[in-house]
Order: structure tokens, then sequence, then C-alpha cells
């Protein structure tokens, strides 16, 4: 078995961790107790160590800062699929999704924010698309028009301009006319 890097990037509330919750159940129904699930420990909004879609449909999971912690776990040398929830705050997130897939051989599946609130590139989450066989790009429907027009932006509704800064009820997704309109 060879590696391979797959990449889920959206808004927010474009569903990302309600497809990624999708794929562990599939992947865990093949590899059972080979998956290996982690979750940036600064996602506290549904709880500590959980991927929690916003719907709360919820998994536990490691909570952690920093990838590269856990090459020397049995977990991780037993794993065959590794999921890495809001890899856009893992610092070593390109060090590590092209380890495990090239020197690993691991699955590894990387759910993130594409973009910030501001539209500008957020963590590591493009500088990995190059290595990705696949790249499924998600999108809200934006909360404004309220008639289905696809959200593919985060808009935050508080001041506050932190780069990193977790919420649910400060953001909203908007389309590009309601992201431009502020």
């Amino acid at each position: 078995m060879s590696g391979s890097l797959h990449v889920i990037i959206g808004s927010m509330f474009s569903g990302k961790s309600t497809e990624v919750i999708r794929l562990i159940n599939r992947y865990k129904k093949i590899y059972k107790d080979q998956v290996l699930l982690i979750n940036h420990q600064f996602d506290t909004r549904y709880g500590e160590s959980v991927i929690s879609s916003h719907d709360k449909l919820q998994i536990n999971c490691m909570s952690l800062d920093k990838l590269s912690c856990v090459f020397d776990l049995e977990d991780f040398n037993k794993a065959k699929v590794i999921f890495v929830e809001e890899g856009q705050f893992f610092k070593d997130l390109y060090d590590f999704v092209t380890k495990c897939a090239d020197n690993y051989n691991k699955i590894i599946i990387v759910s993130g924010l594409d973009g910030d609130y501001q539209r500008a590139p957020f963590g590591d989450m493009l500088r990995i698309i190059p290595h990705a066989e696949t790249i499924k790009k998600l999108n809200a429907l934006c909360e404004v028009c309220g008639d289905g027009t696809l959200a593919g932006f985060t808009q935050r509704l508080v001041c506050n301009t932190e780069k990193e800064f977790i919420g649910v009820k400060e953001y909203r997704a908007v389309c590009r006319k309601h992201y431009l309109n502020k």
C-alpha cells in the first residue's frame, strides 16, 4: 500500500466536519482500530478531544497542538488512515502530511479552512494541495441571501483582528457579493 493525501477545504459552515465524520465511519468499517483521529487543541467549541459538526455529530479524537508528537506513538505505528481536523492551525502540517504519505505510506485526510476571514491563505492548507491526490472544496449557503446562493467565504461578525480566533456565532458564511458589501 502506498500513501496518499486527501484535502477537504471550504469556508466555515460548509460541511467539512460532517464530511470528515462520514469518511471516518467509512474507513473504520474497513480498518477498525487502525484509524487515527486528530484535532487541534484550539477547537473546544463543542467539547475537548472531539471532532464535531455544528449539528453536534461527534467522534472522540486526540487533541494536539503539534502533529509531530504522534510519530513515536503506538497508535501512529498501527494506523493505516490518519484524519487531521482543523488543519489550518497546525504549524507543522506540511511536514507531517508529506512525511506520512511519502515515507510512512499512510492515507492522510486533512480538513480545514482554505482562507481566513480576510480571504488570505490560512496556515499550510493551500501549501499541501500540490501533494494531494484529491482536493474537495465545499461551500456553505449564503446566510444573507437566504436563497441557496453558494457561500465560499467566512465573514467575521465581531471586531477582532486575531488570525486565530475560534468561534461559531462570531462568523457567518457569505457569498462574494455579501462578503464585499460588509
